[in-house]
């Protein structure tokens, strides 16, 4: 899931991934009760832009469908990691 959200200057970040997972996974397993297992991944990844990135960002999680058909989605964000050059260690990145 890619999302692009604004968050105050008072919001934890993982405060914020937290109740978005809590709540969502209720939401989902109200939905159909052949989900009742669901369960997000453990960890997360989270970047920061300026207000001028925002329409390339838009454009980037509209075309994941697309996108998502050429890279897996851990090849993404090996590539988003690389880009941004954040040192990373493969084991700890995936659950």
């Amino acid at each position: 899931m890619h999302l692009l959200a604004s968050l105050a200057r008072t919001c934890e970040p993982a405060q914020m991934v937290k109740e978005l997972k809590r709540a969502s996974t209720l939401w989902i397993k109200q939905q159909d009760k052949t989900l009742w297992d669901f369960s997000w991944q453990s960890g997360y990844g989270m970047f920061s832009i300026g207000f001028s990135q925002i329409d390339q960002v838009k454009r980037y999680i509209a075309e994941q469908p697309r996108h998502h058909n050429n890279h897996s989605f851990q090849e993404e964000f090996r590539l988003l990691l690389r880009r941004y050059q954040m040192a990373y260690e493969e084991r700890y990145v995936w659950d």
